[in-house]
């Protein structure tokens, strides 16, 4: 069964749906065919075609009627229990109609021929509706088809079925027959509820199930009519077609009732045409899949409009049997097999709430009015014209269909995107629509007002947001309005943002400024005036120069002096250089920055190796390009690797990207730990010259997150033309599938760890390579569409991702979509190989030819695995030349591999972890580590020392503190209270063995604890990762900080749970501004404003590293709440809300009555349940009546993932938490332990 659903493409978690989905579809159709037979049949015969057009007007009504019921009750009631109650009710019902046959009742007929079309209508209603919840967009293109095949195959049995059945039986008997086939489906719907997504099913609205009137209904839907594009042409889509049906099944049973006189031979005609067309239409289902794979959803919409204009120009010629059996055929073949599934498929992108609101009024009110307004029109035509000419008015309804569709495949990209767009957390589209909120939001008045009356630091943050959103002009006029009435302090933070085009109102602000006697104010006025008005008078610089005193100052204006006596200035500039005040040495190479020349270079240079003070080794750098010109590249070199991240940017500064060599330094430093460094080289390479475009592209397929992300955020700003992205991108998907083909030859062999590592990397290259080609796509996007898709790829969430894929689809050119998707679904590998022939001419090479592309490749993880696969396989004699050659030649990591691999052929052994296989799968196996590329796990693991201790030995303590994270790979390691004035050895508070690891907290600040020591019991073997190696990977991958925080709120919580008595101390936290001081950061009792919001993000630790975009859109999407005094929050409240920021108020926070902390304004709580800390008793009980600021949990994730510096953060305010505890927990007589 399982390799049959594989064949068709259906992925393990999507089988048991799709097999119960199929099947209740199919006994629905069993049912839905026999009744339909019997009920046309006996109407036509038993009561009259006369009488169609005013039963289809009365059907109209009553599916009004009963969808706006059942339309109600979607997301209230399950779907599944909905669809089982009403298959329930119709077969209970067609029992007692059974009954009623027997006495006669004409009126009977009519109520089954309603009876049957409200079956098909309300089944397909309730059915697709809990299908559109089982699968998204994507997988509905894939498997409604198969599902359809089902129904469709259920169909031909009810169709042939009742023939046979008629012959057997007397004719009503089919009523029972239908019950029977009825309440099977039932029973078969009840399991589909297992398989609806939590997401969905937790979204049912507990409200109790009210009438809604036609008006309210109309007011409900005309908000989601007039924003989404999707519902206005979904509403055309339900309309049109429910204007056309009736008029070609009018005609069609008009020619049939005409065609054939008695009842028996009318029956088996319905049934074997509907078995004839459910066959057809069964085969073409089988391959809708691929058509809608290949045309869309859009382009296959358009084949049943256009197959009706055909239609109804062939009964205007000829009104005959022929014309109508082709007509209602095909008509019938295209609506079950292709564009029911479609449109059903189209009802997936609507999200539940508003597929509960939008599908009842489609299929009940629009649908309503569609069939009145074609049974009126069917009834007053009748009266004038022969039904042959009703043609036309299908001609004419039939175009405007057609026309509907074809808006459809112009919006669908859009449509999608906004699709997409509502699953992601708001603090991406906030972020990205920055300019937008800050407007829309009225922030820029609301900052310039607390701009006039804000100080120091305040002031500052309020003028960098005005600059940021744009606001130059008004920010310039703010400032230079504010100055003069200001303090020093406040001066001297606003001067340097004022802009260059400031005007000469700054050289009149300087000159009435300027003080001798305050040194700092002095040289912040000078450094904006040299800036912003670069060409003051000489006799006004000369002026400034002789009445500053500080030598900084008078650096700023020596224009004068280098335009009339450049001796003097170099006199003065050489005093300065071998003074040895700093001061003046500063001034020197500030002097240089404005005024060196080639001459003043043997001046500068041996300060470049000399200087010992930061801040004046770094003027150095700043001025070496203007005077020592094409030689600053190579001069800098030494210190792009500095420890100081300020000498650093000094150094990145100096590079020019004009030539290879400079931009090849600035990529690099696209990976420097120091966010100021990234964006400046970021800005510098965004000047690069064309020719050396082709090298920025070579270098986007970097290891380092930072330097990808960096080069995809550069090429946005660069001149790149279509080809460079379309060639780039080819590129990266030839390499994706090269990978894929390199993979099979090591595949065909024994696997061992090696092998296994490799096979991993290769397929993780693959999917980087994939990356890579979709981001610059997403680069060159300039509507953020592609953008949106790419986030949408990246989620956890099945339908999400599913989702991204289709709005990916509709966006990328068919050539890219026929490579990209087959590598984001789960494509067979024989498929995949067939595509790289075609389509990149990529064939799969002999082992040898493969084994050796990889030895020789530029990554060497590649290389290091391939070495180590060879020597796992005993065939490194094969190899021996090459592996000797790596292994004099190679970089530290290649090389060392290759003599273990040559050491391995001789049997020689090295001791244990000398391996880096071993190493890496030793990480690996850290729960911490499992998501880690193989790279970085390598890379972690040549970083990494191996530790070997004795039983007994301390492994970490007061006299021996550990440096890094500690992984145990054997043996055990015990956590030991100490105490120096006791003998014997101190009492365990807990152990951990191997694949724990330790040693978290102290890397984010924890001291080590002087009454706790990790002591080995038994041989133990650890790998320590350093710090810098630790936060390099934290910061690159998010998820590991995450994972960390996770971690050690485990970790409190143990703690929490060893402690027996109340806490020594309470704490008291709150923000350390004058807003908490006044116990509030917002104005107004009841909600504080966007601006207080951001303020008071201010001053939380955790966000204190973020620049004001991603600090706006937490602002925006945080949420407030109010308590009021004595209220409480519980445990249960606490668990996965968010975290809470405290802007006013006073809040304790309490376990079993005895409080631990106490909360103030600009302090916050509930970070630890974010990690999923749940600490039996906990309360928050408010003070005072409080107002808080809440972060919901999904942006809170949003956050991180874009700034993992938050993850570090949330780490260290979770270990200073640990400290505290342990340090209450080793104070107590009683204890209970937890690790640390």
């Amino acid at each position: 069964m399982m390799s049959l659903l594989r064949r068709l493409a259906i992925q393990d978690d999507e089988a048991a749906p799709f097999v119960w989905s199929a099947l209740v579809l199919l006994l629905v159709n069993i049912a839905s065919f026999v009744l339909n037979n019997y009920a046309e049949t006996t109407f036509l015969k038993r009561f009259g075609v006369e009488y169609l057009p005013q039963i289809t007007a009365i059907n109209a009504i009553v599916t009004f009627v009963l969808l706006n019921f059942f339309g109600g009750r979607l997301g209230r009631v399950r779907g599944n229990r909905l669809l089982f109650g009403t298959l329930l009710c119709y077969a209970l019902l067609s029992a007692a109609l059974r009954l009623a046959v027997n006495f006669q009742f004409s009126l009977i007929y009519p109520l089954l021929y309603i009876l049957k079309t409200q079956y098909n209508v309300l089944l397909a209603f309730l059915f697709w509706n809990l299908a559109s919840d089982l699968f998204s967009a994507r997988q509905a293109k894939r498997l409604f088809p198969l599902i359809t095949s089902g129904g469709i195959f259920g169909a031909i049995c009810g169709s042939l079925a009742t023939p046979v059945l008629v012959n057997w039986m007397p004719t009503d008997q089919l009523l029972l027959v239908f019950a029977l086939m009825a309440g099977l489906a039932a029973v078969c719907a009840l399991p589909l509820g297992r398989f609806v997504p939590v997401m969905l099913s937790s979204r049912q609205r507990q409200a109790p199930v009210s009438d809604i009137s036609l008006l309210g209904e109309f007011r409900q839907v005309g908000p989601l009519l007039r924003s989404s594009t999707l519902a206005k042409i979904l509403l055309l889509l339900t309309l049109l077609p429910n204007l056309v049906i009736p008029i070609l099944n009018y005609q069609f049973s008009y020619i049939a009732d005409m065609s054939f006189a008695a009842e028996k031979s009318l029956i088996n005609f319905f049934g074997y045409f509907r078995s004839i067309q459910n066959g057809i239409a069964l085969v073409l289902s089988l391959v809708a899949g691929r058509l809608y794979g290949r045309f869309g959803l859009a382009v296959s919409l358009m084949f049943h409009p256009a197959n009706y204009l055909f239609v109804f120009a062939a009964l205007l010629l000829k009104f005959n049997l022929p014309s109508a059996v082709y007509g209602n055929l095909s008509a019938g073949v295209l609506r079950r097999a292709i564009n029911n599934p479609a449109a059903s498929a189209l009802y997936s992108l609507l999200s539940p709430e508003e597929r509960a609101i939008l599908r009842p009024f489609l299929r009940g009110t629009v649908v309503r009015i569609a069939i009145l307004a074609g049974s009126g029109l069917l009834w007053f035509s009748n009266m004038f014209m022969p039904p042959r000419y009703l043609a036309v008015y299908g001609l004419v309804f039939g175009g405007l269909w057609l026309t509907a569709v074809f808006r459809l495949k112009r919006s669908y990209p859009a449509i999608l995107t906004r699709v997409v767009e509502q699953t992601l957390p708001d603090f991406h589209r906030m972020g990205r629509e920055f300019g937008i909120l800050f407007k829309g939001q009225n922030l820029e008045q609301t900052l310039l007002d607390r701009l006039r009356d804000a100080e120091g630091e305040e002031a500052r943050w309020c003028a960098e947001m005005l600059k940021e959103a744009g606001c130059t002009e008004k920010l310039d006029r703010a400032i230079l309005e504010k100055l003069p009435r200001t303090d020093d302090q406040t001066r001297i933070l606003l001067l340097p943002l004022l802009s260059e085009h400031a005007g000469r109102e700054v050289l009149d602000l300087f000159l009435s400024l300027r003080d001798p006697h305050k040194p700092q104010l002095m040289l912040a006025l000078a450094c904006t005036a040299h800036r912003v008005f670069a060409d003051m008078p000489g006799d006004e610089e000369e002026t400034t120069f002789r009445i500053a005193e500080i030598s900084e100052v008078k650096a700023c204006f020596l224009g004068w002096m280098a335009k009339d006596d450049p001796k003097l200035l170099d006199r003065t500039i050489a005093s300065w250089i071998e003074s040895p005040d700093p001061g003046k040495r500063r001034a020197a190479f500030l002097a240089l920055q404005a005024h060196g020349e080639p001459r003043h270079l043997p001046l500068l240079e041996p300060h470049l190796t000399m200087e010992q003070d930061r801040s004046v080794l770094a003027l150095a750098l700043y001025a070496l390009p203007r005077v020592a010109g094409s030689r600053s590249g190579e001069l800098v070199l030494p210190f792009l690797g500095h420890a100081d991240p300020l000498v650093r940017q000094a150094a990145v500064s100096a590079l020019s990207p004009e030539d290879e060599a400079g931009a090849l330094r600035l990529v690099q430093a696209l990976g420097d730990p120091a966010e100021k460094i990234r964006k400046l080289a970021m800005r510098k390479l965004e000047q690069l010259p064309r020719t050396l475009y082709p090298l920025l592209l070579e270098r986007m397929t970097s290891h380092s997150r930072w330097i990808r992300d960096g080069l995809f955020e550069v090429a946005t700003h660069l001149e790149l033309q279509d080809k460079d992205f379309y060639r780039f991108c080819l590129n990266q998907l030839r390499q994706a599938y090269q990978t894929l083909l390199w993979s099979d030859p090591v595949a065909d062999r024994p696997q061992n760890a090696a092998s296994r590592l490799l096979l991993r990397h290769l397929e993780e290259r693959r999917r980087q390579h994939l990356a890579n080609a979709i981001r610059v796509l997403v680069a060159r996007d300039e509507n953020g569409q592609l953008e949106t898709a790419w986030r949408a790829l990246q989620s956890s969430e099945l339908r999400q991702r599913q989702d991204g894929m289709e709005a990916l689809e509709s966006l990328l050119a068919p050539r890219l979509a026929r490579l990209i998707l087959p590598l984001l679904e789960e494509t067979p590998d024989r498929k995949l190989y067939r595509l790289a022939h075609r389509h990149l001419g990529l064939r799969r090479g002999s082992e040898k030819s493969t084994f050796g592309h990889m030895l020789d490749d530029t990554d060497w993880v590649t290389v290091v695995l391939m070495l180590e696969s060879l020597a796992g396989w005993k065939e490194v004699a094969g190899w021996r030349q090459t592996i000797e050659k790596l292994a004099a030649e190679g970089k530290a990591a290649v090389a060392h591999a290759a003599r273990h691999a040559l050491l391995a052929a001789e049997g020689t052994y090295e001791e244990d972890l000398s391996c880096l296989v071993d190493r890496i799968e030793n990480i690996r196996h850290v729960d911490l580590f499992s998501e880690l590329t193989t790279a970085q796990l390598a890379a972690a693991a040549w970083k990494s020392t191996v530790i070997r201790c004795a039983d007994g030995e301390v492994i970490a303590g007061t006299e021996r503190p550990h440096k890094g994270l500690l992984l145990t790979v054997e043996g055990e390691v015990a956590f030991v209270r100490t105490d120096p004035e006791a003998k014997g050895p101190g009492r365990e508070l807990h152990r951990i063995g191997p694949g724990d690891w330790f040693g978290a907290a102290v890397m984010f600040g924890m001291p080590p604890k002087r009454m706790l020591a990790a002591v080995a019991r038994g041989r133990t073997l650890l790998i320590q990762i350093d710090r810098e190696t630790f936060h390099q990977l934290v910061l690159q991958n998010p998820e590991l900080g995450l994972k960390i925080a996770k971690g050690l709120a485990k970790v409190v919580g143990d703690v929490l749970q060893g402690l027996n008595r109340p806490p020594r101390r309470i704490d008291d936290e709150r923000g350390d501004d004058i807003y908490a001081l006044q116990g509030s950061y917002c104005s107004s009792e009841d909600e504080c404003s966007l601006y207080e919001r951001m303020r008071l993000l201010r001053q939380i630790d955790l966000f204190v590293d973020l620049d004001n975009r991603p600090l706006t859109a937490l602002a925006m999407v945080g949420r407030e709440q109010t308590l009021k005094a004595g209220a409480e929050l519980r445990e249960n409240d606490l668990d996965g809300t968010g975290l809470f920021l405290v802007a006013s108020g006073e809040l304790i926070v309490a376990r079993q009555r005895h409080p631990l902390q106490r909360k103030g304004p600009g302090s916050y709580f509930g970070l630890a349940s974010l990690f999923e800390l749940h600490i039996e008793g906990l309360v928050i009980r408010a003070e005072t009546d409080s107002h808080l600021v809440r972060i919901p949990p999904e942006e809170f994730r949003a956050s991180v993932l874009e700034h993992p510096v938050i993850a570090i953060k949330c780490c260290e305010a979770l270990s200073r938490l640990q400290s505290r505890l342990l340090d209450e927990v080793l104070a107590a007589d009683t204890v209970e332990g937890a690790p640390p």
